[in-house]
């Protein structure tokens, strides 16, 4: 499945890997070239970001959920 970005996300990619490759690396690509190399970038490392990022939600819902069941039972009294 292709993961899709706006365009503005894309072209915010397309600066940073540039900017990026100009002062670390030294290098300079086409514009062609540089769209090519956002979008494969994007497609290889939004997943792997995508799911850490979901995994996260999930665990610090977990523990608020844990934490509330936690407080609604303290209350509890005996009948």
């Amino acid at each position: 499945m292709a993961i899709e970005i706006n365009p503005s996300a894309h072209e915010q990619v397309k600066y940073l890997l540039d900017t990026y490759l100009k002062e670390e690396l030294d290098i300079e690509i086409s514009e062609f070239k540089l769209d090519l190399f956002a979008t494969h970038c994007t497609q290889a490392i939004a997943p792997v970001v995508y799911n850490a990022a979901i995994k996260d939600a999930q665990t610090y819902l977990f523990e608020k959920l844990t934490d509330m069941e936690a407080d609604l039972y303290a209350d509890e009294r005996k009948a």
